[in-house]
């Protein structure tokens, strides 16, 4: 550990931060009724504490190398702590103060709402349900996400604004009541809609960026189906653009069992690298190309975590090397997880 501190130091103060955010996130998720202001605060209160203790102690310290090098590992675990209590604080607001504010502000009221389809999670012809930006609650503009759920055959499609009319509650589950209470919250899905029928009015196509990418993505979809054939055409929208919606259970299990079922995640971008590679370029522009390809295939995947996280480790590597540092895997990871973190 004392020399995992000295050689990797922003590993360690990242992992404290990613474990830490990971733990609390859960517990504020599925306890958060136990979840006490004042033992947060005092929690919060009593690591900055020790955070700010520790490191002035250390930069009191002088003298021998030994002296400097334990005085770099106080300053770390220091730091390690102000990382766990930024967690702390970032956690609580997200996963049990701001979900306690909104619901408790708009559950139980049935309300027009003015919407942005942003995914189908599932459709039939007697009922749908899709992942919505929420732009307006009876006329008051919003920044929230969350479920509408119709019991009825609708035609709504990706990239579509309009309004309807629904009653607003607590977003609870689908299925397995934890998994995705807990994929709910982070994605900031509190609320669920259960339309009306016949309430969908002024329904047009949204032109924000988001959306724009959406709708180019589920049309370069639409052309891979047809130009492959639906048999294989799941595998390349896996590799290509990071929709695996088209993957038969057997090809996904024999994956799984190969343990290789990352390589659907980001093969696309490896072969995005692997081609720029080998163009006649300098070493300077290939890096700069790559790093710009790297951000528009997240891009056109829909920024999903997998694809985002090697994105993150590819450009951080790709700077390190451009400034004369040596690149470090490790390094990349921890770095690319916890901005992903403060991202989310």
């Amino acid at each position: 550990m004392r020399e995992f501190i000295c050689t990797r130091p922003a590993c360690f103060v990242f992992g404290c931060f990613i474990f830490s955010s990971f733990c609390l996130s859960a517990f504020f998720i599925i306890c958060a009724e136990t979840a006490y202001p004042a033992v947060i605060y005092a929690l919060i209160a009593a690591f900055l504490s020790v955070s700010v203790f520790l490191f002035v102690f250390a930069c009191r310290k002088k003298g021998k190398t030994a002296d400097f090098l334990e005085a770099f590992r106080i300053r770390t675990i220091a730091l390690s702590l102000a990382a766990v209590s930024l967690s702390i604080i970032m956690q609580y607001i997200c996963f049990a103060a701001v979900p306690k504010i909104t619901i408790k502000k708009y559950a139980g009221q049935s309300s027009e709402i003015k919407y942005t389809i942003q995914e189908c999670v599932s459709f039939s012809s007697y009922s749908s349900i899709y992942k919505i930006r929420i732009n307006e609650i009876n006329g008051n503009r919003t920044m929230l996400g969350g479920l509408l759920i119709s019991d009825f055959e609708t035609d709504l499609s990706v990239g579509e604004t309009g309004y309807v009319t629904g009653l607003i509650s607590e977003n609870d589950s689908i299925d397995d009541y934890v998994v995705s209470l807990i994929s709910f919250a982070s994605e900031g899905r509190y609320l669920k809609i259960e339309a009306q029928e016949g309430s969908f009015e002024c329904r047009t196509d949204s032109h924000s960026i988001g959306s724009v990418i959406a709708r180019f993505r589920q049309r370069l979809s639409s052309v891979v189906d047809l130009r492959v054939g639906q048999k294989n055409s799941g595998l390349v929208r896996a590799v290509m653009l990071g929709d695996k919606s088209g993957l038969s259970d057997s090809l996904t299990e024999n994956f799984r069992r190969l343990g290789a079922s990352h390589l659907l995640a980001v093969s696309g971008m490896h072969l995005l690298e692997l081609l720029m590679s080998r163009t006649a370029l300098s070493v300077r522009t290939r890096r700069f190309f790559i790093v710009l390809s790297s951000v528009l295939f997240a891009a056109l995947t829909g920024f999903s975590p997998s694809i985002l996280r090697a994105a993150f480790m590819l450009i951080i590597s790709k700077a390190a090397f451009t400034f004369g540092r040596e690149g470090d895997s490790v390094t990349s990871l921890f770095t690319a997880v916890a901005v992903l973190i403060v991202i989310n």
